[in-house]
């Protein structure tokens, strides 16, 4: 029992025979029973992260995710798991739910911890197109299409010009069937 709530264990889905998670966001593993510490840097944004073993691989692994893969079902195979508080590291299931990115982006716009602007294009601080999902690589002195899906980079394809990248992107998008970004052109 942790915080006067009934703690729930389950199998890890990507590791069942090595860990478990339970319902109050804490990862243990099997073998010893022993929790794993979680940490988080700048460059996880907040979120808390574990770090796992398989085959003397290390797998570094959302507490968030984690949760939610083990107790919430996710029939319409959405790919983000949401705070619903926007607490990052309340990692209780109840806290958690299965969005889009559309969803995603309009919960963190409706809390305050992101604005219009960070939509628009890349939100690297080298985003300097007027266009969706493109960005400037300055390195290369090219355009550059960045699209994403279920946390994959679809194309690092380079581009001589802005409206190039965003017809890539716009292709991109039709290609892998993802409706809940806008399109640059229709």
């Amino acid at each position: 029992m942790l915080n006067n709530k009934i703690e729930t264990w389950k199998d890890v889905v990507e590791f069942p025979d090595l860990y478990e998670v339970s319902n109050l966001g804490r990862i243990r593993r099997k073998e010893t029973q022993k929790i794993i510490k979680p940490h988080y840097t700048t460059t996880s944004k907040g979120y808390l992260y574990v770090v796992m073993w398989q085959n003397n691989k290390q797998h570094n692994r959302s507490v968030h995710r984690t949760v939610a893969q083990a107790f919430i079902p996710n029939p319409l195979n959405k790919p983000q798991v949401n705070h619903i508080n926007s607490v990052r590291t309340d990692n209780y299931v109840e806290n958690l739910e299965w969005v889009t990115i559309s969803e995603n982006i309009q919960h963190a716009m409706k809390y305050g911890y992101m604005d219009h602007s960070a939509i628009k294009g890349s939100k690297r601080a080298t985003a300097k197109s007027k266009y969706h999902n493109v960005c400037w690589v300055e390195a290369k002195q090219r355009w550059k299409a960045t699209t994403k899906l279920n946390g994959k980079r679809l194309s690092g394809k380079l581009f001589k010009t802005e409206e190039e990248a965003a017809k890539w992107a716009d292709e991109l998008l039709r290609l892998h069937n993802i409706t809940d970004r806008p399109f640059n052109f229709i």
